[in-house]
């Protein structure tokens, strides 16, 4: 007796051996919004300038009723986009290790927004109104105290808080001082970035853990260690206090960001790369259904970012970037493969009107821009989209018979199909094409693939827009 296998909706990517059937095993570049599958969108290569060496770290920064700034590093030279298509070099001798920034503001009069960027040993500063130059960071207080060695910084409570796990003391968060203006009755103190006392620091696990990671959520921050999860609460150094969230601890440096209502991080279970979510509360597993893939990857760096509720795991290798996303809206993961090495990743929001763009470099020197339209990678690359789906029949043995696949195309596309029953030869590719205009449902005749396993690999170079349904329909084999 024939069986009908319906997908109600398109899934996501489910690596698990213990899934429903009309989950999605595998695949790559696609995107799925309410059970209907498109392609994931492409890039393009910003050419009004390209870099001689590595683009080591993006920058963006702004305030409101003014063109927004866009900084990048490239090796020793850090280049300033000035809301038009000239690019000014604003230092040749920036340490060429990575920086990383954060935008700062202070009620003192007279002092404008800055952008912070720290790489360890060297502090920058950045006047955001100006737009015009870079200042080493120096300590201006009286008694002479030296800026703390910063990897990372990020604001929090009104002040600047960094880190550095490679110097030390590894341990602790450094946050900024205070300056009073005037005398007497008419003082006024203000938190101020040219001020960094010693004493101004905190160890959030208590114990010398290692501090790779501090992201500010709402009324108080989450610290992560190469141990565990802490939360600092508390407004200013008078009531800063910790508590132990977790023994969660995260991978490295630059693998936690803030997306949506969460803080999403790659973290480390017995040498496992894990994916763990806090939401103010509790830390919970959200990587189960991509670890086996995440784990399979080798890698050379891995970094990541959060933008329009979706947090992206780049893991670049000596060839190619495995992008590992996951859609906090959907709750589903997905996989994107790009041909380039990608070095960092920041959102450039080009006039605040919009939710921003995610820019990407390489370690050829492109900047690349997600705009949301192409249809190619850099301009030029055509990508395919693939997903596979395993139906596990039991014991007895099945032939596959019928595929519908039903689409309402916004434009023409073809889609090819290939099955392969238990260790079997794959079946001959079927090809789909799919036409501009109304609902369209495909009938596919399946021949020679038969077991107890079934494959059915679903790809195309073209972008698909969209998939709405599939089904499956299988018979048992009969018995001799």
């Amino acid at each position: 007796m024939k069986k009908t296998i319906n997908v109600p909706g398109f899934s996501g990517i489910n690596n698990l051996n213990i899934k429903d059937t009309n989950e999605i095993v595998t695949g790559k570049n696609f995107r799925t919004f309410q059970g209907e599958l498109v392609s994931r969108k492409g890039n393009i290569i910003l050419t009004e300038k390209i870099f001689d060496n590595t683009v080591k770290s993006i920058h963006s920064c702004g305030v409101p009723q003014m063109t927004s700034r866009l900084l990048v590093q490239e090796g020793t030279n850090l280049w300033l986009k000035n809301g038009t298509d000239a690019w000014q070099n604003l230092s040749t001798t920036i340490s060429s290790a990575q920086l990383n920034s954060t935008q700062w503001s202070t009620f003192r009069e007279g002092r404008d927004s800055q952008l912070v960027l720290s790489n360890g040993a060297n502090n920058y500063l950045f006047n955001i109104n100006a737009g015009t130059d870079i200042s080493e960071l120096t300590n201006m207080n009286e008694i002479s105290y030296d800026v703390p060695n910063m990897e990372k910084v990020t604001t929090h409570q009104g002040r600047v808080f960094g880190w550095s796990p490679n110097y030390a003391p590894a341990n602790t968060i450094k946050f900024n001082d205070y300056i009073t203006i005037g005398e007497d009755a008419d003082a006024k103190k203000y938190i101020d970035i040219d001020y960094w006392n010693p004493a101004f620091q905190i160890d959030p696990s208590n114990i010398n853990e290692t501090t790779l990671e501090f992201i500010s959520f709402d009324t108080h921050g989450l610290a992560l260690t190469n141990r565990g999860a802490y939360r600092l609460e508390g407004y200013d150094e008078t009531n800063f206090s910790t508590s132990v969230v977790g023994k969660y601890p995260v991978y490295g440096m630059n693998c936690a960001s803030k997306v949506s209502n969460y803080i999403i991080y790659v973290g480390r279970d017995s040498n496992k790369l894990k994916v763990y979510a806090y939401s103010g509360s509790d830390i919970v597993s959200i990587g189960e259904k991509i670890e086996e893939e995440l784990n399979s990857r080798t890698f050379t760096k891995i970094f990541t970012i959060g933008h329009d509720g979706k947090f992206y795991i780049f893991m670049p290798d000596a060839s190619d970037t495995k992008v590992f996303i996951f859609d906090t809206i959907e709750k589903q993961w997905y996989i994107d493969i790009y041909e380039k090495i990608f070095t960092c990743a920041s959102i450039h929001h080009e006039n605040f009107l919009e939710k921003g763009f995610l820019y990407v470099g390489t370690d050829n020197g492109d900047l690349v821009k997600f705009d949301n339209t192409a249809t190619t990678d850099f301009g030029v690359t055509t990508y395919s989209t693939e997903f596979e789906y395993l139906l596990e029949l039991g014991r007895e043995k099945s032939k596959l018979k019928r595929i519908w696949i039903t689409a309402e195309p916004k434009h023409n596309f073809t889609l090819n199909v290939v099955c392969q029953g238990d260790n079997n030869l794959e079946t001959e590719t079927f090809v789909c094409n799919f036409v501009e205009g109304e609902q369209m449902i495909h009938k596919l005749k399946i021949r020679r693939a038969k077991g107890s396993n079934m494959r059915i690999k679903f790809f195309t170079d073209d972008d698909i827009d969209k998939l709405v349904h599939v089904s499956f329909v299988v018979i048992p084999k009969k018995l001799k």
